[in-house]
């Protein structure tokens, strides 16, 4: 049959003829007529996670069974199915209390068994117990579900990951599971509080920059004070983190061997766009308005009309890049650019210019 070869991180995959071997006991074949392309798949081809090579990856499929070995009861060949990547034993502790994605023994071949797949003769790892980038896939009878004929098999792939996933997470574990603990209302609350981390960070940097500065004339004197310092404290500790985080990431999750220009690109786009280690998009963020500070500044000294102004132009760029992004840019990291957050930037601006008119009724409260 023809596979998808994943051949180690940062390499494409190939298409090779691979051999199956037949059913076991309790294992059933199955051919593969529809997969989805998961993003965990992703993570691994990128070097996020490892696994041994050569491998075939995939585990969002469906198909219809072709053959079934000694044991099997539950299906037959013609039976449409869903694969399961949760294979489970059905005999442990876990499985008996109903909770089989919790599986202690996950039913998979003896090292002394022939391997369930080669290519040139050498065994090919089964990813997630299924490997659904192939044609066929050889698999136990607790990774599949039956299901009615009629049902279109390119939907119900969906159904082995994307859908059980989105829905198990959102109903059951979150709903049920977590709404059990004591703690649940605690950290339910921490969670929707540090939501507004980020914008809170953004909205009183903003007001005490805009506040500082008010009194002082924009000239190229304070506009090269102010960038001079942002180079030396911001930007200059942010390039170094990145370059850290960068290559301590490749050395445990990576692939160190990458030409040097590959790991210069890699890295050039992760500094570019915030993203070269989680958190470090909170300082990519600043740094955008900290470059837009002078700017802004000039204008509001100009034209002084505007600060009552700034909260509605700042939801209006928000919104605006909102709905560029989703219909034309659809970047996948826009939390990491500025004009996300340009509302709470403006509202800064705006306690700033009033903070004056302000105090006196804060000191009398």
């Amino acid at each position: 049959m023809k596979a998808a070869i994943f051949h180690g991180p940062h390499q494409p995959l190939t298409i090779e003829q691979v051999e199956i071997d037949t059913p076991m006991a309790r294992e059933v074949l199955v051919r593969t007529v529809a997969s989805g392309v998961c993003h965990s798949d992703l993570h691994f081809v990128d070097g996020l996670y490892p696994f041994p090579a050569p491998a075939i990856l995939g585990h969002e499929a469906a198909g219809i069974v072709e053959a079934v070995g000694d044991q099997v009861t539950t299906f037959k060949p013609g039976d449409h199915v869903i694969a399961c990547l949760s294979v489970f034993c059905g005999e442990c502790d876990y499985c008996l209390t109903g909770r089989t994605h919790l599986c202690s023994t996950r039913p998979m071949r003896a090292k002394t068994d022939p391997p369930k797949l080669t290519w040139n003769g050498q065994p090919v790892n089964q990813f997630a117990n299924l490997s659904s980038y192939a044609e066929k896939m050889l698999v136990h009878e607790h990774a599949l579900v039956k299901i009615d004929d009629d049902m279109p098999l390119d939907r119900a792939a969906l159904i082995g990951c994307g859908v059980t996933t989105g829905w198990g997470s959102s109903v059951y574990a979150a709903g049920v599971q977590a709404s059990e603990s004591p703690y649940y209302y605690f950290f339910n609350w921490m969670n929707i509080f540090f939501k507004f981390g980020t914008p809170c960070f953004i909205f009183l940097s903003s007001f005490v920059l805009f506040y500082n500065y008010a009194g002082r004339p924009v000239n190229r004197g304070l506009i090269f004070g102010f960038y001079r310092k942002r180079l030396l404290y911001i930007v200059m500790p942010y390039l170094v983190a990145s370059v850290c985080y960068y290559f301590v990431n490749q050395g445990f999750n990576g692939d160190l061997s990458l030409p040097v220009g590959t790991h210069l690109a890699k890295l050039a786009a992760g500094v570019a766009t915030g993203t070269a280690y989680t958190h470090l998009y909170f300082v990519f963020i600043n740094v955008q308005f900290y470059l837009l500070f002078p700017l802004v500044l000039l204008l509001l000294k100009r034209f002084p009309g505007l600060a009552p102004w700034a909260v509605p132009l700042g939801l209006a760029i928000e919104w605006g890049f909102a709905l560029w992004n989703k219909y034309d840019l659809q970047l996948e990291d826009k939390a990491s650019y500025a004009p996300t957050y340009m509302s709470y930037y403006m509202l800064g601006l705006c306690a700033a210019a009033y903070f004056d008119r302000l105090k006196p009724w804060l000191a009398r409260g």
